[in-house]
């Protein structure tokens, strides 16, 4: 093959390349882009402490959220994310339910690793069971804040699936429960997930 041969061989797959890398590019500018939503499941943790008790109970169960928002740039994007938590054990059944403004931000723009915070409303039952009576429970709101990392794995240019794991805590306040006031009341949800996401 001659030299300009060569030439027009290295200068087509130059072009090739370039076209490849603006085509990626575009896709990745359009998964970051305009609205978003994401729905998933997992496993969660409730732990509840107060200021005169070191440790009220621990309880395990399944969690459901719900994220939908508006992509801010290609770096992050802002939304609302609802979740559930729900007790799996077979006494009166407890529910953990929080609604919050949450951010996420991919700190690296070619990497599908994201950050993920918020604040917001969280309202949730304490279930004790004393020796000898029925359990009783007391519902609590209060404030919360999340804060969780993740990693998203596109299928194509507007799905992808995400596992996320992420920790929720919640002052719940001064709670009365079975004539005892439990003062200052804390909620600590810990939530591993996989979810389904669209953009």
């Amino acid at each position: 093959m001659s030299a300009r041969g060569r030439a027009a061989r290295t200068l087509a797959l130059v072009a090739e390349l370039c076209a490849l890398a603006t085509s990626a590019a575009g896709a990745q500018g359009r998964v970051r882009g305009g609205f978003w939503l994401d729905a998933g499941v997992g496993y969660g943790r409730l732990r509840l402490r107060c200021s005169e008790c070191t440790d009220v109970g621990t309880d395990h169960g399944g969690t459901v959220t719900l994220t939908f928002g508006r992509s801010l740039s290609r770096r992050a994007v802002l939304g609302l994310e609802g979740q559930i938590w729900s007790s799996w054990e077979a006494r009166p059944h407890e529910q953990v339910r929080s609604l919050a403004v949450v951010v996420q931000w991919y700190p690296f723009l070619k990497e599908h690793f994201f950050v993920r915070g918020g604040t917001g409303i969280v309202q949730g039952p304490v279930v004790e069971s004393l020796p000898g009576a029925q359990p009783t429970s007391v519902k609590g709101t209060g404030v919360g804040l999340t804060i969780g990392v993740g990693y998203d794995f596109p299928l194509d240019e507007h799905v992808a699936i995400a596992v996320h794991a992420a920790s929720h805590i919640a002052a719940l306040g001064d709670l009365r429960l079975a004539g005892v006031t439990m003062q200052d009341t804390i909620a600590y949800v810990t939530r591993f997930a996989v979810a389904l996401v669209f953009r």
